[in-house]
């Protein structure tokens, strides 16, 4: 099964020390390829592509950050 991820982080308020500015910050868009062993056990692989949008990419240049990038995901998921 293939599932998108659609996430977008909005602050009301600024926090220099951490680089983050009011407004949208950040979006990420990602695909999960998962496959069903059984209900409980869920192994899956995908990739998420981050975004920092206005004042946070400007913070984030000016810190020497990347502004936008890409990163691989794995995972288990289970429950008993």
């Amino acid at each position: 099964m293939l599932k998108p991820l659609l996430e977008f982080e909005i602050y009301a308020g600024a926090d220099r020390s951490r680089l983050i500015d009011t407004g949208l910050s950040t979006g990420e868009f990602g695909l999960r390829l998962r496959y069903e062993f059984r209900q409980e056990l869920v192994p899956y692989v995908g990739v998420v592509w981050t975004r920092r949008f206005f004042g946070n990419a400007d913070l984030a240049s000016a810190a020497g950050q990347d502004v936008a990038g890409a990163r691989w995901t794995v995972g288990l998921r289970t429950w008993f």
